[in-house]
């Protein structure tokens, strides 16, 4: 593609795994109780705890 990320489905516009409707495939299939134990980068988990979330929902 040309002019645009490889991450964007040109038919809705949403990021490579999200449908139309708004639901979002996701592998994740394990259950945690803190963002820690999720191994996630540490600027990303600085996002996180900056929004105010505290933990997995």
């Amino acid at each position: 593609m040309s002019g645009g990320s490889a991450d964007y489905n040109r038919e809705h516009g949403g990021p490579e795994g999200m449908d139309p409707d708004g639901v979002i495939e996701s592998n994740w299939n394990e259950i945690v109780d803190n963002f820690d134990d999720m191994n996630l980068k540490e600027s990303l988990l600085r996002g996180i705890y900056a929004y105010g979330f505290e933990k997995p929902s």
